[in-house]
C-alpha cells in the first residue's frame, strides 16, 4: 500500500490560495470518494462558512482559548482515525505564523500514519503588498494612500518567505512544493499546476478542474472603490462598524460592481517600488527558490505585465470622480447605518458642500431610489 499523505498548504495571501479552498470545500464529498479527505473543522455553534482550516489555525496560534484547543485537536484526530483516505490536506496561510504549529501537525498527522509535506503558492512581494493593501481597505483598517503604506510595509517579515517557510517546512518534515503564481516553465492555470505539483492531477484533477479551474476568488477591489473605502477609514468607519466593516465594503464594491464603475483591479505599486522590494528581500527568495527548486528565484518566478498606477489618492481625482466618491461613501454609509458624528459628519457636510449642486441632486436620487 502507498505511504499516505498529509499535505499543509500554507499560503501566501492573495496566490490563488482561496480559489484552491473554495474548490477543496465546495467538492469535499467527491474528494473523499477520491481518498481525499478535506476535514470539515468548524466549531459547533458557528454558522460561517469557513472555506478553510482558520478555526484549527486560531487555536495553534492562542487566538482561542485552551478548551477550544483540546476540543479542535481532540476533532482533528477524530477525522485522521476514522478516515480511510490516502490523502488529507489542511489549508490555512496562517499555519506559518503560529509557534509550534508545524511540530503539533506533524505529530497529529504521523501518529495516524500520514506523511506531512508542505505546499506553498507565492508571488513577488511587490504585488503582496498590493494585494495586502487592498485587503486592509475591505476591513477598512487603512487609511494612508499607497505610498504611505509602502515605505513601512516593505520591509515587514511576513514579505521574508524563507524565514516564514523554510522553518515550518523543516519541522513538518517531508517535502516542500513551491508553486509561483506564474511560471516561466508553464502557461498552465495556478490551480492546475499546483494539482500537478502536489501530483494529484490524476486522482481529482477532472473534479476540480470541470468545477471551477479558471475560478477567481477573493479578487482585489477596483480604484475606485478602494479609495471610497479608504475615505470611509478615514472617517472613522472602520472603527464604528467594528465586525461589519467588511459588510460594508462588500455592498460598496457589488455597488460598484453592478454599475460597471472599475474597469480594473487596483494598482498602487510603480517601477521605483518594484526595484525597492525585490531588491530588499531578493536574498530571502534566492534561498527558498534554491531550497525547492534548485535553481534562481527568477528561473520560474514570472513576474506580473507591468501596469500604470491607477490610485485616486495619488493621481487625483476631477470633479465629477469627487462626486461619484461622495456619494458611495454616502450611499454605503446610509446602507449600513454608519453615521460620524460631531466633526466627522461636519466634514462629510463640507465636502458634499464643496461638490456642489450637482453632487447634492445624485445623492437625492441615489436615497429616492433606496427609499
Amino acid at each position: 500500500m502507498a505511504e499516505r499523505r498529509g499535505i499543509v498548504h500554507i499560503g501566501m495571501p492573495r496566490t490563488g490560495t482561496t480559489t484552491f479552498q473554495r474548490l477543496l470545500h465546495d467538492q469535499r464529498a467527491g474528494l473523499e470518494r477520491r481518498g481525499l479527505l478535506y476535514p470539515d473543522l468548524t466549531p459547533p455553534g458557528d454558522a460561517r462558512i469557513h472555506l478553510n482550516h482558520q478555526p484549527l489555525g486560531e487555536v495553534l496560534d492562542g487566538r482561542r482559548g485552551v478548551a477550544d484547543r483540546a476540543a479542535m485537536l481532540a476533532r482533528l484526530e477524530a477525522d485522521l482515525a476514522a478516515t480511510s483516505a490516502e490523502i488529507v490536506i489542511l489549508s490555512y496561510e496562517g499555519f506559518c505564523h503560529a509557534a509550534g504549529a508545524a511540530a503539533v501537525l506533524a505529530d497529529l498527522l504521523r501518529r495516524h500514519g500520514f506523511r506531512p509535506e508542505t505546499a506553498v503558492t507565492v508571488k513577488p512581494q511587490a504585488e503582496y503588498l498590493n494585494s495586502r493593501y487592498t485587503k486592509q481597505m475591505q476591513f477598512l483598517q487603512e487609511t494612508r494612500d499607497f505610498r504611505g503604506f509602502f515605505r513601512r510595509a516593505f520591509r515587514d517579515r511576513k514579505l521574508d518567505y524563507a524565514r516564514l517557510v523554510l522553518p515550518f517546512a523543516d519541522t513538518l518534515g517531508g517535502p516542500l512544493h513551491l508553486v509561483p503564481l506564474r511560471d516561466h516553465r508553464s502557461q498552465a492555470p495556478l490551480i492546475e499546476r499546483l494539482l500537478a505539483e502536489l501530483d494529484l492531477a490524476d486522482r481529482i484533477g477532472d473534479l476540480v478542474l470541470k468545477a471551477g479551474g479558471d475560478l477567481v476568488e477573493n479578487p482585489s477591489a477596483g480604484p475606485l472603490a478602494i479609495e471610497a473605502e479608504r475615505r470611509l477609514a478615514i472617517l472613522g468607519a472602520g472603527h464604528g462598524l467594528g465586525e461589519g466593516a467588511r459588510e460594508a465594503t462588500r455592498l460598496l464594491e457589488d455597488e460598484v460592481a453592478r454599475r460597471g464603475l472599475d474597469r480594473g483591479s487596483f494598482a498602487g505599486v510603480d517601477a521605483e517600488m518594484q526595484a525597492i522590494v525585490a531588491d530588499h528581500w531578493r536574498a530571502s527568495c534566492e534561498a527558498l527558490a534554491r531550497r525547492a527548486w534548485g535553481c534562481a528565484w527568477e528561473d520560474r518566478v514570472a513576474p506580473a505585465a507591468p501596469r500604470p498606477v491607477n490610485e485616486i489618492a495619488r493621481l487625483g481625482a476631477d470633479r465629477e470622480t469627487e462626486a461619484l466618491l461622495a456619494e458611495l461613501v454616502a450611499w454605503t454609509s446610509d446602507q449600513v447605518g454608519f453615521a460620524p458624528r460631531g466633526p466627522l459628519r461636519r466634514r462629510i457636510d463640507a465636502v458634499e458642500a464643496a461638490a456642489g449642486a450637482g453632487l447634492r441632486r445624485m445623492l437625492r436620487r441615489a436615497r429616492a431610489r433606496r427609499g
